[in-house]
């Protein structure tokens, strides 16, 4: 009898040890926050912009939290995936990688939802947030070579500064295309739509895009984007090459993000910045947009034959694109409010476009030079609203624009 009590409590200590008893461990982290920085010819100022953020979260990265790096800088070639904590400033390197990507895919659905699906199965989390450090020009698509028609880009013509081509004395760009810039654009180019495809592929619902990125601050732009991401941190204008000032505003990217503090800390960074004191930021809330979106339907609707001046418009482009897109242009990216004020007489409509815009876009987190910047050409800021539009423009002056969410839903 003492034999086989003896052996039915080993039984038991061996059952209590087995894998399957109780649940597995959660390893879902709290949040991972992902920089995506593709290829773009801003190599020396992603590269600063790593700096700082190492510097700033270098051993203070709270347990259940992660920030993971998406790297193409000198070489079209190659990327990575890895932490920030492996990032070797001294060479300007990750000491470790999660993944390497050969020949990496910047302009489709599922090349940028592979690295989204790769960060989500390294650091699974409650919740996700993404920086984005590139080129960009709001929610204009890619050329023709990738099938959209809207752009091309002519041997035969001149070849036309847009914002990414200019650049300082050391030939490095001046400002940041979703995508990349130069002659050889198309090669890295991004539709915003693509990008939203991509985050709905890899079902990673982010708490906040942060675009430091041209031209984001674009209704057509954000309301692509409303489904994927919470709040988006953008600007109507183009950003200095030199980009967001992590080292001052850095250490809020991660747990609660304090909007109000990123965009204040952008805004006084620029405000005193010698070289190009020129940049403009705001906030958007997706929740907010369709709201405004039917608003803007009945604006649309009342306003008649009311025509808007394109010459007292505020802008925040340099105007006439005419060997980029083929055809004569205007500016392509206005204020949205000052638009708006201009095309609608109702005041009932137009008090409540003026409360929804500010639900949408809260004022505490809209911050700009007095000028802003486009290239080489500098402009006054006298309205500023933290939004633009593109909507003004005719299918025969920007080709594609009925094609956007926004013009669907307001028209």
């Amino acid at each position: 009898m003492k034999k086989i009590l003896t052996l039915l409590l080993v039984l038991g200590l061996l059952a209590g040890c087995s894998k399957e008893d109780g649940p597995a461990p959660d390893l879902t982290g709290e949040q991972t926050l992902i920089l995506y920085f593709p290829y773009s010819g801003l190599a020396g100022n992603i590269i600063n912009n790593l700096d700082e953020l190492h510097e700033v979260w270098n051993g203070k990265i709270p347990r259940g939290y992660r920030i993971l790096v998406y790297l193409s800088t000198y070489d079209k070639g190659h990327a990575d995936l890895f932490d920030l904590t492996q990032w070797d400033q001294a060479q300007n390197k990750p000491t470790q990688s999660i993944e390497t990507y050969a020949d990496p895919d910047f302009k489709t659905a599922d090349g940028i939802a592979q690295v989204l699906i790769d960060a989500k199965t390294e650091a699974p989390a409650k919740r996700y947030a993404m920086v984005i450090g590139c080129h960009g020009m709001g929610w204009i698509p890619a050329p023709v070579q990738q099938g959209k028609g809207v752009l091309r880009q002519s041997q035969a013509a001149p070849q036309y500064k847009l914002h990414w081509d200019y650049t300082d004395e050391n030939g490095n760009p001046l400002a940041r295309y979703f995508g990349s810039g130069g002659v050889n654009y198309s090669l890295t180019h991004t539709d915003v739509t693509t990008l939203a495809d991509a985050l709905a592929m890899a079902g990673m619902k982010m708490e906040y895009l942060l675009f430091d990125v041209c031209y984001m601050a674009n209704i057509e732009t954000v309301y692509a984007l409303r489904q994927v991401a919470d709040n988006l941190i953008a600007s109507v204008s183009e950003i200095p090459a030199h980009g967001f000032p992590y080292k001052q505003m850095g250490h809020h990217l991660l747990g609660n993000p304090d909007y109000v503090a990123i965009c204040q800390a952008f805004g006084d960074f620029y405000k005193n910045y010698s070289s190009r004191p020129h940049a403009t930021i705001s906030l958007t809330k997706s929740s907010e947009l369709d709201a405004l979106a039917a608003i803007v339907k009945q604006i649309y609707a009342d306003k008649g034959n009311v025509a808007v001046s394109f010459d007292a418009m505020q802008h925040y482009d340099k105007a006439d694109y005419p060997y980029y897109f083929g055809y004569k242009t205007y500016h392509m990216f206005y204020d949205l409010s000052d638009y708006i004020h201009r095309l609608c007489t109702n005041q009932v409509l137009l008090d409540a476009f003026d409360a929804q815009l500010k639900k949408a876009v809260p004022e505490n987190c809209l911050q700009h030079t007095p000028r802003g910047i486009a290239g080489s050409y500098t402009f006054p800021i006298t309205s500023y609203s933290g939004m633009t539009t593109s909507d003004l423009l005719d299918e025969e002056t920007c080709r594609d624009i009925t094609s956007t969410e926004w013009w669907q839903a307001t028209h």
